[in-house]
């Protein structure tokens, strides 16, 4: 094997580095500018050239994986990047065996050339050597620096000379498997301070991650220009920062102007009563903003726009449909987004598929990996709507598995017969801000009379976002009180503990009813005193999350727990 084949493959980095930065973008040929599936095609091939035969049929393999690297779908590109991974490992070791039989049968000493000859010989021979300059070699159309300096031969006869071989260093490690159960302030970029913010969101650990499911999407495969904008429509547009943005004060009005344009036109982002977003900006600033375009005083302007800049990882960002996660202060989109690639990169492979294949086949449901990562990072609305489907169907057979283990042995256990005054429950429902819809009264009416009944209530009330299941919540929890007992409402998450905390307040005001919050958050004095009157029955609703489940947390007397999602808590939380 000559120099220059030792040279070449001494640029494994050349090859591994794009492999890695493929697959963490989501196998999308992204990785190399020109097309990652060209790279690895042309630089295949070079190398094919310039070794043996034994070498030349994996390089020609390796570079068959590639060919049709586009026509295929993204589960079977991953499957080529593992296999192209298995290959180049392969040359590795074989380039490495070649290398250490070749030390070892190197002579000890050289005959001597003359000076003459010498100068004949120079050029004919390089040697990677680790202290010379860097001079520029290409391959495949690439910049690979490369170590060449004429081997200086001893003075005496001609003779062919072994170089010594540069021996690729090992190939940098992958990053260690992660497990469900690990916390998320050990992922890289995380550290203490953003996993408090991820708890405040319910993530506590790789496995709270995966199941972190965006709250929207965002369809940025098509970008319109400024110019292409029509007022009134909802679009995404890239733009840049042009100029100073400037707060003006109209009629007690803070109103807060970024100019932004592109090549085709100019716009301003507009927010009210919010100075401090002046800052959050700079000249030359590029950003993608999401909003409805509207015209005013002839200006194209978006009102509250969202806003993400651009980053260096723009693949997360355009050209797809872009996943748009729950967030709280401190944390931004392009962080989420690239902690969650990252986690269900290094994961979602080593999950165990939970549904046989007869069922899958049954029912039309997609793999459970695929699932989780097109939840996550969609290829088209297609497998969005599968992906969707695969988990719906998972959370509803794990809550209908648990009720019906519930339900069996409900009859063993006797339960609190309340006594319902109707009267009072009409009066509570005439009080409130709003008319219950028919069918709340009917929900409403068939929950009291289970409550009736000397045994333990076990029931699950699905609706949309906004539906009123709140309020439905709210009665049953108002009957636990007026017989004395106390009632538990516990949230998968500090911000929903929060919003229904100010939501029963709200509904039970005049009512002389106690309502009390206790969350992970507060510092131990003020869960001691919180504790202290849930103890004493002081307090006739307790509103909070996993907290209301600790060992150190006892009621008084509790009647009734409503749990808002339960399938984010796990079977043993929900049980307990």
């Amino acid at each position: 094997m000559s120099a220059y084949v030792c040279g070449t493959f001494g640029n494994f980095g050349k090859t591994e580095k794009p492999i890695a930065v493929e697959e963490r973008t989501g196998c999308r040929n992204f990785a190399v500018i020109g097309g990652f599936d060209k790279y690895m095609v042309a630089w295949a091939k070079r190398a094919s050239e310039m070794c043996d035969s034994e070498l030349r049929q994996s390089l020609d393999e390796l570079a068959k994986l590639f060919v049709d690297y586009m026509q295929v779908d993204i589960t079977e590109r991953r499957r080529r990047l593992l296999h192209a991974k298995t290959l180049l490992a392969q040359i590795r070791q074989s380039l490495n065996n070649s290398f250490a039989s070749s030390t070892q049968t190197q002579p000890t000493s050289v005959p001597q050339v003359s000076p003459a000859t010498e100068q004949v010989a120079k050029p004919a021979v390089r040697v990677v050597q680790p202290d010379n300059e860097q001079t520029l070699h290409r391959l495949s159309g690439t910049v690979v620096p490369q170590r060449t300096e004429p081997t200086k031969l001893p003075a005496s006869r001609p003779t062919a000379v072994s170089p010594q071989p540069q021996v690729p260093s090992p190939r940098s490690p992958a990053p260690s498997p992660l497990s469900l159960t690990d916390s998320v302030r050990y992922l890289k970029g995380v550290g203490p301070q953003r996993a408090r913010l991820l708890k405040r969101l319910g993530v506590e650990s790789v496995g709270d991650l995966i199941h972190f499911y965006p709250r929207r999407y965002e369809d940025r495969r098509n970008l319109k220009t400024l110019a292409e904008v029509v007022p009134g429509e909802k679009v995404v547009v890239q733009v840049q920062v042009v100029g100073n943005p400037f707060t003006e004060e109209r009629k007690h009005l803070l109103i807060t102007k970024v100019p932004v344009g592109d090549a085709t036109g100019r716009a301003f982002l507009v927010w009210f009563n919010q100075p401090y977003m002046e800052k959050k900006f700079r000249i030359g600033q590029r950003l993608f903003v999401f909003g409805k375009a509207t015209q005013v005083f002839g200006q194209l302007t978006f009102q509250t726009p969202e806003v993400e800049e651009i980053t260096g990882d723009a693949n997360l960002q355009v050209g797809r449909l872009v996943p748009v996660y729950p967030l709280t202060e401190g944390l931004s989109q392009n962080f989420v987004r690239s902690l969650v690639q990252e986690t269900v990169w290094r994961t979602v492979d080593r999950l165990e598929e939970t549904l046989p294949e007869i069922v899958r086949r049954r029912y039309n449901l997609m793999p459970l990996r695929e699932a989780l990562r097109q939840i996550h990072f969609p290829d088209d609305d297609e497998k969005l709507e599968a992906a969707r489907r695969r988990i719906v169907f998972d959370e509803f057979l794990t809550l209908q598995l648990v009720l019906a283990l519930r339900k069996k042995g409900i009859k063993e256990h006797e339960g609190i017969a309340f006594q319902v005054d109707w009267e009072a429950v009409e009066r509570f429902i005439r009080l409130l801000p709003f008319e219950l819809t028919n069918d709340q009264r009917k929900v409403i009416n068939e929950i009291l009379s289970d409550m009736q009944k000397p045994h333990p209530m076990n029931r699950l009330l699905h609706g949309e976002v906004g539906s009123g299941k709140t309020v439905v919540a709210a009665t049953a929890m108002f009957v636990a009180v007026q017989n004395g007992y106390q009632a538990a409402f516990m949230a998968p998450t500090e911000i929903l503990a929060e919003q229904h905390y100010r939501v029963l307040q709200e509904l039970f005001r005049g009512h002389e009813i106690n309502i009390v919050q206790l969350v992970g958050s507060l510092t131990p004095s003020v869960k001691r005193r919180v504790r202290m009157r849930i103890r004493e029955g002081m307090v006739q609703i307790i509103v909070g999350t996993h907290a209301l489940i600790e060992e150190a947390t006892e009621f008084h007397r509790l009647g009734l727990v409503i749990v808002d999602e339960q399938h984010r808590f796990g079977v043993v939380q929900g049980r307990s």
